[in-house]
């Protein structure tokens, strides 16, 4: 068979191995890109890779992304990534689940970061991060809180950005101005981000650009982060 491209959904400790038989082909792999560290480099490397981290495509996420990029909010000072939601449903433990989409956020919006602190169990974590150019975050994920909060802040010297992506809304408070600028996803659908994501992934199959996309190091640079937490806090 002539293979154009894999999808790796297999449970997250089996991802390395799996992207390993088809170390010649793109992939798309689900997030978290690994458990570990071994063998991850290897695999990502001479081939395209993209890590289904599909928060890049939530409309509110890309509209946060646009303003930051127009620095209508000044300088970023400082941010805040929550994901609150009951759920028994996952064996990873939070950091590594809902780790791999909010630390992956945090990287896309605010760039390369540190983990100066963290603590939690398998249900409930926190972690700190530092940011270049010396802007903290903070990252909150957890598998007991009902209803679901999923919001996202970043305060910036000229105004704030806030997502609420479980309600698929967005705003921006800027210094002087009496009312926000709001943004309301008319899509309303996880499902839509999916389909993008997906096409995002046929499209790096057939040779186009993707800069929105998670490649094989985002996902290396997101799971070095998670790992780091891990250690700090005394996880296995």
């Amino acid at each position: 068979l002539q293979w154009d491209g894999v999808v790796i959904a297999s449970p997250t400790k089996n991802h390395q191995q799996h992207m390993a038989l088809y170390n010649d082909i793109p992939c798309f792999v689900e997030k978290p890109i690994s458990h570990n560290l071994n063998g991850v480099f290897e695999v990502i490397q001479h081939r395209p890779v993209m890590v289904g981290t599909n928060l890049r495509f939530h409309s509110c996420v890309k509209k946060a992304r646009q303003w930051l990029t127009e620095g209508l909010i000044g300088k970023p000072l400082w941010a805040s990534f929550c994901i609150a939601q009951h759920n028994t449903k996952y064996t990873d433990p939070v950091v590594l689940n809902w780790g791999a989409h909010e630390c992956d956020l945090a990287l896309y919006l605010l760039g390369p970061a540190t983990v100066t602190a963290a603590a939690g169990n398998d249900q409930i974590f926190d972690m700190c991060l530092l940011h270049e150019y010396g802007v903290p975050s903070t990252i909150h994920g957890d598998y007991v809180t009902d209803p679901e909060i999923r919001i996202s802040k970043i305060i910036g010297d000229k105004g704030s950005i806030t997502m609420d992506l479980a309600n698929r809304t967005a705003w921006m408070t800027i210094q002087g101005q009496k009312w926000p600028t709001l943004f309301n996803d008319d899509n309303k659908s996880w499902d839509q981000d999916y389909r993008d994501e997906i096409t995002t992934f046929i499209d790096l199959i057939d040779g186009k650009p993707v800069p929105h996309a998670a490649t094989g190091q985002d996902g290396l640079n997101t799971l070095e982060l998670i790992l780091e937490a891990k250690r700090i806090a005394g996880i296995q």
